[in-house]
């Protein structure tokens, strides 16, 4: 069974411009944890950003050795949104 095409594009959409359940969780710890440690943090000192704590983000953005992969791995993880340089 396959799904309609226009439900495939419907979805795409959506969550072109909508976080996933999981992303919208991941934000919401990270937005809790950003008021917990501002509150511990002495007065005159910088406030934590809420994207200090969102570091599912930045992990594809890492410097890595691609050597040991194949052509086709490296061609799923650029599908995947790595940044291979």
């Amino acid at each position: 069974m396959e799904w309609p095409q226009w439900s495939v594009d419907l979805m795409q959409a959506f969550l072109s411009r909508e976080p996933t359940a999981e992303e919208r969780c991941e934000i919401g710890m990270a937005q809790h944890t950003a008021i917990y440690v501002g509150g511990k943090i002495a007065k005159g000192k910088p406030r934590p950003k809420v994207t200090d704590f969102m570091m599912f983000r930045t992990v594809w953005e890492r410097k890595m050795d691609f050597s040991r992969y194949t052509p086709d791995e490296i061609k799923t993880m650029t599908a995947l949104g790595l940044k291979i340089e």
